[in-house]
């Protein structure tokens, strides 16, 4: 599991200008896995937060806590 900024993670989906269907569906991901992140119930697993880099054209240090 990995510590990320929830606050990155929720402005990189904002600015992606995407809904969340379309999100889940190109991140292959549920819509429960990434409400469960967004909310903080769960950190992202290294795939599951590579998957969401793809998805934003993120690196995945740009959603590291500093």
């Amino acid at each position: 599991m990995m510590n990320v900024d929830i606050q990155k993670l929720i402005e990189a989906r904002v600015e992606s200008g995407m809904n969340i269907e379309e999100i889940v569906e190109k991140a292959d991901i549920s819509r429960a896995t990434l409400w469960r992140i967004e909310n903080g119930k769960s950190r992202p697993t290294a795939k599951t937060l590579s998957q969401l880099c793809e998805v934003y054209n993120k690196r995945a240090n740009y959603f590291f806590r500093r």
